[in-house]
C-alpha cells in the first residue's frame, strides 16, 4: 500500500505544478497520461464508447471534413478538442466527458480530438478555428456551426469564474449546453 501513496502523491504533485492549462509557463517536463485523471472520483460512462483521445496518427483535417458532413445532414455542431496525452488537464477533460451527468450534452456534438504533439502540431489547423495554441495551452476547444462557422473557440470558458484552476463537470457540461 505504501507504494500507492507514493505515487498518488506524485500525480497530486504534477496537478498541483500545472498550469491553468497545459503547455503554459515552467514546471516539470510533461508525461504522458492514459487514461482517467487518477486523482478524480469514479465514473459512469454511457454504453457508447468514446473513441481514443489525442491519436498522434490520425488524420484531423479528414476527420474534420468527415464531421462537418455529418453536422451538415443532422444539425448538430461539431467540436474540435486540441490536447495531447501527456496533458493532465487534458486527461482530465477527457475523464468528465465520460461523467455519466456530462455524456449527454457531449452527445450532441460530432467530437474531433486533435493531438498538438508538444505544442508543435496542427498549429496551422489551430489557427484556421481562431486558436493560438502556444498562447492559450491545452486543452482548448473550437465549436462550428454545422456549416463549419466558428462558434467559440479557445478554453477560459472551461474553468470556473472565480479564478480556481480545476476544469468541474458542472463548468464543462455549461460549456457544452451554452454551444450546443
Amino acid at each position: 500500500m505504501p507504494a500507492v501513496k507514493v505515487s498518488l502523491a506524485a500525480v497530486a504533485a504534477l496537478f498541483a505544478a500545472t498550469a491553468t492549462s497545459c503547455g503554459l509557463g515552467g514546471g516539470p517536463e510533461p508525461v504522458e497520461i492514459v487514461g482517467p485523471a487518477p486523482t478524480a472520483p469514479p465514473f459512469s460512462a454511457s454504453p457508447k464508447a468514446l473513441p481514443r483521445a489525442y491519436d498522434p496518427k490520425a488524420n484531423a483535417a479528414s476527420q474534420i471534413t468527415e464531421a462537418l458532413a455529418r453536422a451538415k445532414a443532422d444539425g448538430r455542431p461539431v467540436m474540435l478538442d486540441f490536447g495531447a496525452r501527456w496533458c493532465a488537464e487534458c486527461a482530465t477533460l477527457q475523464h468528465i466527458f465520460r461523467l455519466q451527468d456530462v455524456r449527454p450534452s457531449l452527445d450532441r456534438y460530432h467530437r474531433v480530438t486533435i493531438d498538438v504533439g508538444r505544442i508543435d502540431r496542427h498549429l496551422g489547423l489551430a489557427r484556421k478555428y481562431g486558436l493560438d495554441l502556444k498562447r492559450t495551452g491545452i486543452p482548448a476547444l473550437v465549436v462550428l456551426s454545422p456549416q463549419g462557422d466558428v462558434r467559440t473557440a479557445g478554453n477560459e470558458e472551461l474553468y470556473p469564474a472565480a479564478g480556481n484552476d480545476e476544469l468541474l463537470p458542472e463548468t464543462v457540461t455549461a460549456f457544452l449546453r451554452r454551444w450546443q
